[in-house]
């Protein structure tokens, strides 16, 4: 989003999520891996945002502020082996 409150002041905001979920296999599958420790369903869910503001005070004088978040969150879910 973009406004253009008057010549001299300008403001931007960015926001974006982001849920990709995903499977992570085992690295050798079954028994051959010993128990599967890195397999399973892993969560991925992230959140940016920006904002900026900027002034401008004459042609040689420009103030410009910025603010960011960035959040992430994953977990992996393990799935086990029944023998």
């Amino acid at each position: 989003m973009d406004i253009n409150f008057d010549q001299k002041n300008s403001l931007f905001f960015r926001f974006s999520f982001v849920d990709d979920p995903q499977l992570i296999p085992g690295i050798f599958g079954g028994i051959a891996d010993g128990g599967g420790f890195q397999q399973g369903t892993q969560t991925a869910n992230a959140q940016q945002s920006a904002l900026g503001f900027t002034h401008t005070f004459s042609p040689t004088l420009i103030n410009v502020a910025r603010a960011g978040l960035n959040y992430l969150h994953t977990s992996r879910f393990r799935r086990r082996l029944v023998t």
